[in-house]
């Protein structure tokens, strides 16, 4: 249901109480662990805490596992949440972003207050929308911008792309002619 990347191995959750382990560059399972928060389906790294922000099936708290699966945090409560991504922004404030399945919503978490906020955007505005909802997300750097990635399951798919700040390092050129990202939409089979 969800994956994210500690800068070496994907670690994915698959709607049970279990964490998977995978190197790509081996396609090999590295290892497993388990935790007592549950069934899973949401998961984001957490570079600060060297730990995994875990979400329930569509409910739950979100919480702070550790490489054991040993909760270490307990956060309050989103609605509807298809999956997570951490993101450290530009006045090293941390969040974690919840993409509602209810509403497409992108929800804010800032972890420091503990506090859930509003929808910071929603991608039902992303070009190509078409009644779709939301399904897998990540923060990750796109033509030199730090950047919010989620994906609209509608027929066909659609990733939606929005700008949360410049900067992160170098990425791929978006579009065929470098358009800017602002809400930039790839259509995918």
């Amino acid at each position: 249901r969800g994956m994210t990347f500690d800068g070496q191995h994907i670690y994915g959750v698959a709607n049970s109480n279990t964490v998977y382990c995978v190197d790509l560059n081996s396609h090999t399972l590295v290892s497993t662990f388990t935790t007592t928060y549950g069934a899973m389906r949401g998961i984001s790294y957490d570079p600060e805490r060297n730990g995994f922000w875990v979400i329930g099936n569509w409910s739950g708290n979100l919480t702070l596992i550790d490489y054991n699966g040993a909760v270490q945090f307990t956060g309050p409560t989103p609605t509807s949440v298809s999956d997570l991504a951490y993101y450290k922004d530009e006045n090293d404030v941390e969040h974690v972003f919840c993409f509602n399945n209810g509403d497409n919503g992108v929800y804010d978490y800032n972890i420091t207050t503990n506090t859930m906020g509003g929808s910071v955007f929603n991608f039902s505005a992303v070009p190509g929308f078409n009644a779709g909802t939301s399904g897998g997300c990540h923060v990750g750097v796109y033509n030199g911008m730090m950047a919010f990635f989620g994906d609209l399951q509608q027929d066909p798919n659609l990733i939606g792309i929005y700008e949360l700040r410049n900067g992160g390092g170098v990425g791929p050129t978006p579009g065929p002619g470098g358009e800017n990202l602002n809400q930039l939409a790839l259509p995918r089979e």
